[in-house]
């Protein structure tokens, strides 16, 4: 999949670049004779050429947001440097390369306006530095930026740092938005889960935050999601104890023993026996956990 999003994104980035060239001539051809225009014509050719504009700042978003994500997949560093004029110029900036505070607040309660504002934030954080990408999502928690970004901002913070394996700051946004009793979507807890196992042998911090994490799901009864992530992971990766992990533990041993043992009758085959009484022993010792208890919907499932 990954391999043909990057097919696709190869394909598509120089037609629309031609297809932007090609519109912004027409625009200035149609502008020109808008300026020699009076009466209907005058009034016909500004609606063309607003319909011009408009298909043109379109077609610059599309292959902005093409490149940054043809930047992401393959971690080239140029192509993310090179949708930044893009934005800027969707931006209304002045300068193909503008700093933050150069962008209206008024403006930013517009929409097309803010996912800009994102999409510069996101190639900074590809071409520059996290600092940088972090200023640009400052733009989008301000009280005037289009709610439904500014909604999303802690997500899109959360993407950044982790991208860049900053642990740290992910653990300080995470304490702020628990400090604000923001209950953070399924979809961030295992965003940032997946981050975490994947350098969890290497990095202390993500270590102790993927074991947050199954905290978290476990709280929330997502044990299914723990299981996967478990199953794709291994249940080693997410820590030594708790009533989470040894259920999870208990129930991949238990699916080990039912696909050695594919039949409904007891199995007499000493080494079947043995992986449903290695499940047997996880289940029981899930449920001698000292967190158990706070458990009570999982707990019967467990036994």
């Amino acid at each position: 999949q990954v391999r043909q999003a990057q097919e696709t994104f190869a394909r598509i980035v120089p037609d629309l670049a031609n297809i932007r060239q090609t519109l912004k001539e027409k625009s200035e051809v149609t502008e020109r004779r808008l300026s020699r225009a009076v009466g209907a014509e005058a009034a016909a050719l500004s609606e063309t050429a607003d319909r011009q504009r408009s298909l043109a700042a379109q077609c610059a978003f599309l292959q902005a947001w093409a490149m940054y994500y043809q930047a992401w997949l393959g971690g080239k560093r140029d192509t993310a440097r090179a949708a930044e004029p893009l934005f800027a110029e969707l931006l209304g900036a002045e300068s193909p390369t503008p700093l933050p505070d150069d962008i209206s607040v008024d403006l930013r309660a517009n929409e097309p306006v803010a996912r800009a504002i994102l999409g510069m934030a996101l190639c900074k954080s590809q071409s520059s530095s996290t600092a940088t990408a972090l200023a640009w999502m400052a733009l989008l928690e301000d009280e005037h930026a289009f709610a439904a970004l500014r909604e999303e901002a802690p997500a899109w913070k959360l993407s950044i740092l982790l991208d860049q394996g900053d642990f740290v700051q992910v653990r300080t946004l995470l304490d702020e938005l628990h400090l604000a009793q923001r209950e953070l979507p399924l979809t961030w807890l295992r965003l940032i889960m997946v981050h975490a196992l994947e350098s969890a042998s290497t990095n202390r911090i993500a270590a102790e935050l993927a074991r947050q994490m199954v905290f978290e799901l476990a709280a929330r009864g997502e044990f299914d999601q723990i299981l996967d992530l478990a199953t794709r992971y291994g249940v080693e990766a997410m820590g030594e104890s708790g009533f989470a992990l040894q259920f999870v533990r208990g129930v991949l041993d238990y699916q080990k023993a039912r696909a050695a043992h594919s039949g409904d009758d007891p199995t007499v085959d000493a080494a079947q026996m043995a992986l449903f009484e290695s499940a047997d022993r996880s289940l029981a010792d899930a449920l001698k956990q000292d967190d158990a208890s706070k458990f009570p919907t999982a707990a019967p499932s467990c036994r």
